[in-house]
């Protein structure tokens, strides 16, 4: 009969030493960003010039809240759907003499009567600031619904949309 015989116990041992070793770079390469220096969090837009992007804004690392920001860096965006006439830019200015002056540019939206403050995840507390800064009842801010209303920035976290009842 034809035995096979074991194999020497030291190229075991060598077999699990190269693996821990190996294993150990991967563990040690696999939490380094290779020495680049910049975000571990891709925050480039990839939008084509033309086209408008009404799906959620991104939550990135750079617009992340901590729970109940400062109205100053707040990226609030209104969008006018109350009929009158520069109403969008009043408000963005009533919240920016209220603190909040990283209001974004105002835009319009479809023809609602009732004002609302949508907000992307994680931002409700800044978005029931606004709201109130606005004299809208606490009820009036909302999770960014789907389909989307308005079409907004991609940097903005709150967003306004007036109707004719801040007309």
């Amino acid at each position: 009969m034809n035995q096979m015989s074991a194999p020497p116990p030291t190229r075991g041992l060598a077999v699990i030493v190269v693996a821990v070793v190996v294993g150990g770079l991967i563990l040690l390469l696999g939490f380094d960003d290779f020495g680049g220096g910049g975000p571990a969090i891709d925050t480039s837009s990839s939008e084509d010039e033309g086209t408008t992007d009404t799906t959620v804004p991104p939550v990135t690392a750079s617009t992340a809240p901590t729970g109940g920001e400062a109205p100053a860096s707040v990226p609030v965006f209104v969008a006018n759907g109350s009929g009158v006439q520069g109403k969008a830019a009043e408000i963005t200015e009533q919240l920016r003499a209220a603190g909040y002056t990283a209001a974004l540019e105002p835009g319009n939206a479809p023809a609602t009567e009732i004002s609302q403050v949508f907000f992307v995840p994680d931002w409700e507390e800044e978005a029931a600031a606004v709201a109130a800064a606005l004299s809208l009842a606490p009820d009036r801010a909302l999770p960014w619904p789907n389909p989307v209303p308005v079409e907004a920035p991609a940097e903005a976290t709150v967003i306004v949309q007036v109707g004719t009842d801040l007309g």
